[in-house]
């Protein structure tokens, strides 16, 4: 039967199919007829996972086909699995941890909205990853795209073909830079949970944290921070490498992520930080409850002098 036919068939009438049938199939093709056939059972999980889910043992093999693409079509299958039956994808959490990096980002993509439903009851799952994870927030995966200098030490013919491939595909390299956003994302609020659950895991990531303190995404940078005060109230010296980070962050980042590193200062009790917070505290364009919140952390400081 015709990968391509099965798929629109999925897609149309996914009742019309047999996962087991789509695995034999799976088992006998070649690397685009094995994504096309993981694509078809995803589109079954989407309109019934029940239909699916016995079959996730080997959907979690298929996560390491060997084939970039075909591991990506395994990851959306388990994206529709995991909201309705998370303990069958649960097991997969290293795997897909280890995908978060791997290029297409589109996979990566797909393996963190896999995770992230796993994350609502079961924090723990994460703690043994928690270096990938960190990993990620400090080195987050790339587009790769020439930058002026690199153009300019091309040949005026090879410039100009690279500059119109770059044009065509615009679109598409929009798309993978939302979704390395979305994957670093993913991964600093995954380690808000494991700093919740097991403070210890990233004592040794706070330079990691530091950069996800200035990562692009403000996600990122409150996530990293939130993270960082939950370390600091296991352990107020936890974090000292990343104090003055979280100082220029109280006056200089918006709002959401000044809560969280004002928190990460009390909670590590930064004496010299009394000064920044009072500046903030007497701003009159700032929130109130910001001011509020940063008043009231340099005055129990003040008291710990």
């Amino acid at each position: 039967m015709d990968p391509e036919a099965i798929l629109e068939t999925a897609r149309d009438d996914p009742d019309a199919l047999e996962v087991s049938m789509l695995l034999e199939l799976y088992d006998a093709g070649d690397g685009t007829t094995r994504t096309l056939v993981l694509r078809s059972i995803a589109h079954i999980a989407r309109d019934d996972p029940s239909r699916v889910v016995d079959h996730t043992e080997r959907v979690r093999a298929a996560l390491d086909d060997g084939y970039p693409v075909a591991e990506g079509a395994a990851a959306l299958i388990c994206l529709e699995l995991a909201a309705d039956y998370p303990e069958a994808v649960r097991p997969a959490v290293p795997r897909l941890v280890g995908m978060l990096d791997e290029v297409p980002p589109r996979k990566g993509y797909r393996a963190a909205q896999a995770l992230a439903p796993l994350l609502e009851d079961g924090a723990e799952t994460f703690v043994p990853v928690a270096d990938e994870l960190a990993a990620v927030v400090e080195d987050p995966p790339e587009v790769e795209t020439p930058g002026p200098e690199e153009l300019a030490e091309m040949s005026d013919a090879e410039r100009k073909q690279r500059t119109e491939t770059l044009s065509s595909r615009r679109e598409e390299i929009q798309q993978d830079l939302s979704r390395t956003y979305g994957i670093q994302e993913f991964a600093a609020h995954a380690l808000v949970e494991v700093a919740t659950a097991e403070p210890e895991a990233l004592f040794d990531h706070v330079d990691a944290l530091r950069m996800g303190l200035h990562a692009e995404p403000a996600a990122v940078r409150a996530a990293s921070a939130d993270t960082l005060a939950t370390l600091a109230g296991a352990d107020p010296d936890a974090i000292d490498a990343a104090v003055e980070d979280l100082v220029t962050l109280v006056g200089a980042d918006t709002n959401g992520v000044q809560a969280y590193a004002i928190r990460a200062l009390g909670q590590a009790v930064v004496t010299d930080a009394v000064d920044p917070l009072r500046e903030v505290a007497a701003d009159d364009d700032i929130d109130e409850d910001l001011a509020d919140l940063a008043g009231q952390t340099a005055d129990f400081l003040a008291d710990q002098n």
